[in-house]
């Protein structure tokens, strides 16, 4: 395991991942469409298409084309999708 931490375990996120590291302000704290679809490793049109169906991580919308993710958000995105069994996954509703 290198550098010893949670996140290399996981795959998720590295020391310089932009899960991690967020500033203490709220909105210092918003990722960038660009940089949350890099920390879920799928591409900007997944996000995209998330939102439009609701079915995505949850979201700010600070103006009619701006758009922002928290990382506390995202985490939680990542968590409530973490299973250690494919019969696990089959018992939630989404």
């Amino acid at each position: 395991m290198p550098n010893g931490t949670a996140a290399d375990t996981t795959g998720l996120a590295a020391p310089d991942h932009p899960i991690e590291n967020q500033p203490s302000s709220p909105v210092d704290a918003c990722l960038k469409p660009a940089e949350a679809a890099a920390a879920l490793n799928v591409s900007i049109r997944t996000l995209e298409n998330w939102r439009r169906t609701g079915t995505g991580p949850p979201f700010v919308r600070l103006s009619k084309v701006c758009v922002r993710y928290s990382a506390p958000g995202l985490q939680r995105f990542i968590t409530d999708r973490t299973f250690t069994s494919t019969s696990a996954e089959a018992t939630v509703e989404r």
